[in-house]
């Protein structure tokens, strides 16, 4: 706070600290007092994130008051593998879209580096009231060397829509959001959606319809 043009974020992630923490109240705060003050090149684009992130403490302080009576059921091992699953869509009550690292060795020992696996978009059906192991979507969606994740439909389920993360030329995790097209009986070629969208320099993931 001495000196905030040194490091013009450092409010914006310490309130995003504490709403993972739920401290839902100070974390609005703090981010409405970033709003005021934050001068960065990018200013615009942290203040509109940041009303986003004020909503959802809202939401959160108004949720804890009323909670859901909800049960919570492991999906057994044809859903879930060694390490991560990630982004569920159902399509109905007998099939599931999902991100996984679906590897029983997911850590790998690379010249004194670990390096963790490639999330991809896998499909399982439940059969007899159990969800059977997931398949892997089509190389269509699946891109070589890419992590994919976060995927949806549309209503008519003629659009999917969802996540490929690739490093850019710094280490940099940067991911857009795709889609692919259900057309004369065949899922079209996957497409990036315009700037608009994916805006240069910045991650765009998790889309919805």
């Amino acid at each position: 706070h001495n000196n905030p043009g040194l490091y013009p974020l450092a409010q914006y992630q310490y309130a995003l600290t504490l709403k993972m923490n739920g401290d839902y109240e100070k974390s609005k705060s703090e981010f409405e007092k970033f709003q005021k003050t934050c001068n960065d090149a990018n200013s615009k684009i942290y203040k509109e994130l940041a009303q986003n992130e004020i909503e959802g403490c809202k939401f959160a302080v108004e949720a804890l008051k009323n909670p859901l009576d909800v049960k919570i059921e492991h999906l057994g091992r044809g859903v879930n593998a060694a390490y991560t699953e990630a982004s569920p869509f159902p399509l109905g009550d007998s099939v599931l879209v999902y991100s996984s690292l679906r590897s029983d060795t997911v850590l790998v020992s690379e010249g004194g580096k670990t390096k963790v696996g490639k999330f991809r978009l896998y499909k399982s059906k439940k059969d007899d009231g159990k969800w059977i192991q997931g398949e892997l979507l089509p190389d269509i969606v699946n891109a070589s060397g890419a992590n994919t994740a976060n995927g949806t439909f549309s209503s008519d389920f003629k659009q999917f829509l969802y996540t490929q993360c690739e490093e850019n030329s710094n280490g940099k995790l940067i991911c857009n959001i795709y889609k692919t097209e259900y057309k004369k009986g065949k899922w079209t070629k996957r497409e990036k959606l315009n700037e608009l969208i994916n805006v240069p320099g910045f991650t765009s993931t998790h889309p919805t319809i």
